[in-house]
């Protein structure tokens, strides 16, 4: 017997809308940086992991003050290295175990140290993978995982509820659209073109 053809598979409107919007976006961002894209110095690898890291503190703070998180750059600082302020040592572990509540700091941490891995592993042929997606997940949340704010089993899957941030009037996606979304995510981001790497980055705000 003849095997019917698979149904077609129709996106839902928000995502043939968003993935026009994006469209109309990279056509303004090739006329508008295409020169500027072309005369980018290129780095070697090694300058550009050097100063990644030495930024690290610096976009550790404002990635989670960026999502609602109240902390100074010192005690970013400090939890990364591990040392009390000497104003705050008075206050000792308590002071210490105030900052190591805020697990965001620590994960974003891990995650950002296994992604400077991986760019070094995968140096020249990078792959955004569903697992490379996942990993970078689990390190995000490990430290909440390792203080037993969430369970272990939360790592290893996708959020099956809605989630929203904190100060922010952007809804993330529901969980049901999460797995189409990465996908296309994922494809987008293989391309080598900086222009698609610029829209996957500020897609978000759409």
């Amino acid at each position: 017997m003849p095997v019917s053809p698979k149904p077609e598979v129709l996106s839902p409107p928000r995502v043939v809308r968003q993935d026009l919007e994006i469209r109309d976006f990279e056509k303004v961002l090739l006329t508008q940086f295409s020169t500027r894209i072309k005369n980018l110095e290129r780095k070697p690898l090694d300058k550009i992991v050097a100063q990644a890291k030495e930024h690290k503190k610096y976009d550790t703070y404002h990635s989670t003050t960026l999502e609602g998180y109240r902390i100074t750059p010192e005690e970013v600082e400090a939890l990364l290295s591990g040392d009390i302020p000497d104003e705050k040592k008075s206050e000792g572990d308590r002071y210490f175990e105030e900052v190591k509540n805020r697990m965001a700091i620590l994960g974003y941490s891990e995650a950002f140290d296994f992604i400077i891995n991986q760019i070094q592993k995968d140096f020249g042929h990078p792959i955004v993978s569903e697992s490379l997606v996942q990993d970078t997940y689990y390190h995000l949340f490990k430290p909440s995982a390792d203080a037993k704010l969430i369970d272990y089993v939360t790592l290893a899957s996708y959020r099956n509820m809605m989630v929203f941030i904190r100060g922010s009037s952007y809804v993330p996606p529901s969980h049901e659209k999460l797995r189409r979304f990465g996908k296309r995510d994922r494809k987008s981001g293989n391309q080598s073109n900086s222009s698609s790497l610029l829209i996957r980055h500020y897609s978000p705000l759409y």
